[in-house]
């Protein structure tokens, strides 16, 4: 395989129901993906680390280090606004990750890429967003976590999640697609 796309929503924060850890745990939010905006990028063999943007090269960068893989270039076909509130800048750190795990076959998590691109540190909806979709509850984190965040603390965070009718072509699919490229509409590579 030489490349892959990755297809992802936009998300939207709906609110947090603690944001001063009065019930055990900071920030808890409730929010949901949406069909439209959406990111669309292609991640490609390539020699050394490149990106269309300097936003995704930051972020390539980042995985590129974090997981020892070089060789790769990320193409941002379709995006939208960043800092308006859709969650852009988390899902292309996440989609640019799981791009590149997919390509080298590394078997990353969202989770994993969250971490590594140092995203969700405050609220996990947009991980949750990249790798379940539709209605998520996220519970926060633990007032008293001391320490870096874990991938088990991210993954604890995660309280409740409800996938709505998906666009992907196949009831199986999620709203966050990987697939080969050359092979994009039949939803062979999709994360669950």
């Amino acid at each position: 395989m030489n490349c892959v796309r990755v297809v992802a929503p936009a998300h939207l924060h709906a609110g947090n129901f603690d944001l001063n850890g009065g019930l055990g745990r900071l920030y808890g939010t409730v929010g949901f993906t949406i069909d439209y905006p959406k990111l669309v990028i292609d991640v490609e063999k390539a020699v050394g680390v490149e990106a269309s943007n300097i936003l995704a090269e930051r972020f390539a960068r980042a995985v590129a280090q974090s997981f020892g893989v070089t060789g790769f270039r990320v193409v941002v076909r379709e995006s939208f606004p960043e800092y308006v509130g859709l969650g852009y800048v988390t899902t292309l750190g996440i989609a640019i990750g799981l791009g590149v795990s997919e390509l080298f076959r590394l078997r990353l998590s969202a989770e994993d890429m969250a971490l590594a691109i140092r995203r969700g540190l405050v609220t996990t909806l947009g991980v949750y967003a990249c790798k379940v979709g539709g209605f998520i509850v996220e519970g926060g984190f633990e007032v008293l976590l001391s320490g870096p965040i874990s991938k088990r603390d991210l993954i604890l965070a995660l309280l409740t999640y409800h996938i709505a009718n998906s666009t992907c072509c196949t009831s199986a699919c999620n709203w966050f697609t990987v697939g080969s490229l050359y092979n994009y509409n039949s939803c062979a590579v999709a994360l669950s």
